[in-house]
């Protein structure tokens, strides 16, 4: 049978354990966001994401949550959140394009240090053109915006020392504040 239908069930596990943890993520997201999608919506979304993801990285021997501790699971899932969040909008907004839309209001913006409500999408593509420039930077963002962790959170989790989370922490914020406004 192999790991792969392991990984899975730890997911589920952690999901369960972590549940309360990851409705406050989910939350925390949605604070900006009128009648879109609910907290829960939004965790089990996620869950399916994240579930799926590990599901084919640990078929290739590439598990991301295999072994590690709670903080990093938190932190793949917020970057699980935001990206459905991110596909929301890009498909609200391609219905938009083709005529084909619900004129309620809805806002898909998440809140971003420093600048007010930005979009899901422009948060999202602005964090892929972080990755490719700064990937530790970006998954710090992802762990610090996303998952609401800590400094001292984030260091453990990617193995580095707080100071270095706090420097590319820095970073990030300035580099996403001039791309996204």
């Amino acid at each position: 049978m192999g790991s792969s239908p392991h990984q899975p069930r730890d997911v589920r596990e952690r999901f369960g354990a972590l549940y309360d943890d990851l409705c406050t993520i989910a939350t925390a997201m949605l604070r900006t966001r009128r009648g879109e999608i609910v907290p829960t919506e939004l965790v089990h979304e996620a869950f399916v994401a994240l579930q799926r993801e590990e599901r084919v990285r640990a078929a290739q021997h590439r598990s991301r949550l295999g072994g590690k501790p709670d903080s990093v699971f938190k932190a793949c899932f917020g970057a699980a959140c935001r990206d459905v969040l991110a596909d929301r909008t890009r498909r609200r907004n391609a219905k938009k394009r083709g005529g084909d839309v619900d004129h309620k209001a809805a806002s898909s913006s998440i809140t971003f240090a420093g600048t007010g409500p930005v979009e899901a999408a422009v948060i999202n593509d602005a964090l892929a053109a972080l990755e490719r420039f700064d990937p530790l930077a970006a998954r710090i963002v992802e762990q610090r915006v996303f998952a609401e962790m800590s400094i001292a959170e984030c260091a453990e989790a990617l193995a580095v020392s707080a100071s270095t989370v706090d420097r590319h922490w820095r970073f990030a914020k300035a580099w996403l504040i001039r791309r996204i406004t």
